[in-house]
């Protein structure tokens, strides 16, 4: 459904700037049909049922738990066997011990799911904070590229790095992840390298 969104976004930007009018004829169509079966999709189909679950579970939590689904359960568990040792705290639980206390909390799951406290909980502060510094200047520069930025490449970048941050902070499964993981390191390389010249002139300023 996202997927189908941007590409309705897309052809629309084809109608706005376009002035050819087969073009326009043409991308205004595709546009109507999209949109019916975005429309089909969430009254008939399985979004139906994925905002029924959505509504099913908003009713049931408080706002940050909805967000997080649930997550800051795991999240005060952990942290709570993590604060008792200053050795956790400075060198983290390790896998095997950090995995066993989630895993007695909830069966078959072993980790917070919210990749930073993960990194603090598993690896200790030094190895937590570190990794949040560095990610979280990378964050504030491109929160402030895209409000003095008027490139449209940069601002793109940069938006990407962004929601990337927040799928990592609140969603998990992207530092950790052999898949996430590689375009989230990719994603991070484009923006630290944007701003040097051979590169900037390579994609246009």
């Amino acid at each position: 459904a996202f997927a189908l969104v941007l590409v309705m976004y897309n052809f629309l930007k084809i109608i706005i700037s376009s002035k050819n009018k087969i073009v326009w004829i043409i991308s205004g169509i595709l546009l109507v049909l999209m949109g019916s079966a975005l429309v089909i999709y969430f009254k008939y189909g399985n979004g139906n049922d994925i905002l029924l679950r959505l509504k099913y579970f908003y009713s049931r939590m408080n706002l940050w738990s909805f967000l997080v689904s649930g997550r800051d359960e795991i999240l005060y568990v952990a942290f709570s066997a993590w604060s008792k040792s200053i050795y956790y705290i400075i060198f983290g639980m390790g896998y095997y011990t950090g995995n066993d206390v989630i895993w007695n909390f909830i069966e078959k799951h072993g980790s917070i799911e919210m990749d930073f406290f993960d990194t603090y909980y598993f690896f200790g502060s030094i190895i937590g904070t570190i990794t949040l510094v560095i990610f979280t200047i990378m964050l504030i520069r491109c929160l402030i590229a895209m409000i003095t930025k008027n490139n449209r490449n940069y601002r793109g970048y940069a938006l990407t790095y962004i929601v990337a941050y927040m799928c990592t902070m609140l969603g998990g499964h992207v530092l950790f992840s052999p898949l996430a993981g590689m375009y989230f390191a990719v994603i991070y390389i484009l923006n630290k390298e944007y701003i040097k010249p051979g590169f900037k002139k390579a994609i246009g300023n």
